[in-house]
């Protein structure tokens, strides 16, 4: 695994949040966020913390990261998928003036992972 990041975070970060999706957006809770140095403790962390834990799918993605006044714009290039905008702001509403804004085409109701879950499944 060939990992690069201009975050200031370990190699790999094991989270577990909630989701809700909502109309336009969703919004998540992070319940857990633990930095590892290599996959090998992330797994062993998530096999005794969470037993229920299944390893489940692999992707690759590529993304770039930019900031518009209080919002935040996520692309990024999935191998298998075409090309996606994430975008965090504090309401639907805003989401959909920079959507509109931005001229986005689809929108997404699934999250990337099941998304590629699906994909990856045929």
């Amino acid at each position: 695994m060939n990992v690069k990041s201009d975050w200031p975070a370990k190699r790999v970060v094991v989270v577990r949040k909630q989701t809700k999706f909502r109309r336009i957006g969703k919004t998540d809770k992070i319940i857990l966020k633990k930095e590892f140095d290599n996959e090998e403790e992330a797994f062993l962390f998530a096999k005794e913390k969470f037993p229920e834990f299944q390893r489940g799918l692999e992707y690759e993605r590529k993304g770039w990261e930019y900031r518009l006044d209080d919002k935040g714009i996520f692309i990024e290039r999935i191998k298998g998928w075409k090309p996606s905008i994430e975008i965090e702001a504090k309401n639907g509403k805003e989401i959909k003036e920079l959507f509109n804004k931005i001229g986005i085409l689809e929108l997404v109701k699934d999250s990337v992972p099941e998304i590629m879950r699906q994909i990856l499944a045929k």
